[in-house]
């Protein structure tokens, strides 16, 4: 296993133990349910692709309690060829202040691409991340954001989300 697949394996881990306890007592105090959108760009390396391409993609989630959301998302990397990623994770918050907070990710992803037999399309595999969310305003916030799809896939990208 790679240093930043056991950092990220690490660092979900623990947010997640962490936050166990936290978010059944914030959960009866949460201020109700509540989904959003997002979008992002970035940068994704794939072992299928063989290097580092820009990247966009879309999310959206749903705010189970104020410590954990469930989120799907797809991204799409390169242009030609190309790839794309779909992912369905839960997200566990850590407050730092009243505007920000740390999160890790842990779920499923599948990578399709272009390549006929690509290394690593197909199947699925484990997501890890972390990320920065940033509070704007009570609808939008921003936020930067590392991933891990298996062993073959990073993403370091930055987006807006909005609330509803």
């Amino acid at each position: 296993m790679s240093g930043v697949v056991k950092l990220l394996a690490a660092g979900c881990a623990a947010a997640l133990l962490a936050l166990g306890g936290q978010a059944q007592a914030q959960a009866s105090t949460s201020k109700g349910v509540f989904a959003y959108v997002g979008l992002d760009g970035g940068v994704t390396r794939t072992r299928t692709l063989d290097n580092t391409v820009g990247s966009v993609g879309l999310y959206a989630g749903w705010l189970v309690s104020d410590r954990f959301a469930l989120e799907a998302g797809w991204r799409r990397v390169g242009q030609d060829p190309r790839a794309d990623i779909a992912t369905v994770s839960l997200l566990a918050r850590a407050e730092l202040t009243r505007n920000w907070s740390l999160y890790g990710r842990l779920g499923v992803g599948r990578l399709s691409s272009d390549i006929p037999n690509g290394r690593d399309a197909g199947g699925t595999r484990p997501v890890l991340g972390l990320g920065l969310h940033g509070v704007l305003d009570p609808k939008l916030a921003m936020r930067v954001d590392l991933q891990q799809v298996g062993s073959g896939t990073r993403h370091l990208g930055a987006g807006l989300m909005w609330a509803f």
